[in-house]
């Protein structure tokens, strides 16, 4: 028989004083000599190589009262590698990682019993497949993450993050590697203006810029934004449109297709100066919108004047 005592003993273990213990929730193979093994005093010291090495211990299923066979972890593992403690089973290991009992068996296929596993062996605990609809963007977990940490990171809600990943079961268990999906905001059911999907480099304050709108008007139109500067590429968001001031000297009026505003004060006998003076809320006097409602002030016949003085 192989000496397992390692090259400093030239005593044998007889196969009737081989014994079993679990000490430390870890499974220790002594024999009744006063010299003790464990899987932590001999070489090679890994789990794996102990049972599966050289002189692995599986070959003590022939013996009596002997342990059977642990059949080898699969070769590839789309999670983490996990060693069996003493006392568990596929049940508690799947509440214990937030995954599926078919999930766990799909990714063992060495275990054909699932009430059959046994302490030492290595299975692979997959990591929850991500939506394969995901409203948003698929992002992969670092190390130190919690759904709370990127819920805030992303200005979500851990609800809504939740609603976008069913495939987590609990919460609390998340691991780096694993990928789930970011899902964008929602827009406001309600939107008093239009609706605009964010480009790469958009920031609010740019948005605002380009479309005359000051930065807290789109904020106030959009509450799904939690933080102003977390935006993302092919998120939908409401541009408002500027409401319009009080009008208790002229009247109301909405914009047109093809609508500009020399136009509009053109052909109500007023000036552009008199026009943008009577609507403060226009930030460029280049973007309106249709469909925005803006003020006409009654007209001071300075545009007569100017059509008699050309005639």
């Amino acid at each position: 028989m192989a000496n397992l005592r390692g090259p400093g003993t030239t005593e044998a273990i007889e196969p009737e004083n081989l014994e079993l213990e679990f000490r430390d929730e870890a499974p220790h193979y002594y024999s009744n000599l006063p010299y003790r093994y464990g899987p932590y005093s001999t070489s090679p010291t890994s789990t794996y190589n102990w049972y599966y090495g050289p002189q692995p211990w599986g070959w003590l299923a022939g013996w009596p009262g002997g342990m059977a066979q642990i059949p080898p972890p699969p070769a590839v593992c789309s999670g983490f590698y996990y060693t069996v403690r003493p006392g568990e089973n596929l049940w508690t290991l799947s509440r214990r990682f937030g995954v599926s009992m078919t999930a766990f068996l799909a990714a063992n296929p060495q275990v054909t019993d699932p009430n059959i596993i046994y302490a030492g062996q290595i299975l692979c605990v997959p990591f929850p497949p991500a939506p394969r609809n995901c409203p948003g963007f698929l992002y992969t977990i670092r190390s130190g993450e919690s759904l709370f940490t990127i819920a805030q990171r992303f200005g979500l809600s851990i609800s809504f993050l939740l609603q976008a990943n069913p495939q987590i079961i609990d919460p609390s268990i998340i691991y780096p590697g694993q990928v789930i999906c970011i899902p964008f905001p929602s827009p406001p059911g309600i939107c008093r203006g239009f609706l605009y999907t964010v480009v790469s480099g958009d920031t609010i304050a740019r948005i605002a810029r380009r479309f005359g709108v000051r930065p807290g008007d789109i904020l106030r139109a959009n509450p799904q934004i939690v933080n102003p500067d977390i935006i993302f590429p092919g998120q939908t968001i409401c541009i408002p449109f500027p409401p319009p001031p009080d009008c208790a000297d002229g009247f109301l009026y909405t914009i047109q297709r093809g609508d500009s505003l020399f136009a509009i004060a053109r052909r109500n006998n007023i000036t552009l100066d008199d026009l943008l003076a009577a609507n403060p809320q226009i930030v460029s006097p280049d973007v309106i919108f249709v469909g925005q409602v803006i003020c006409i002030p009654q007209s001071t016949g300075a545009g007569e004047i100017e059509e008699l003085e050309i005639d």
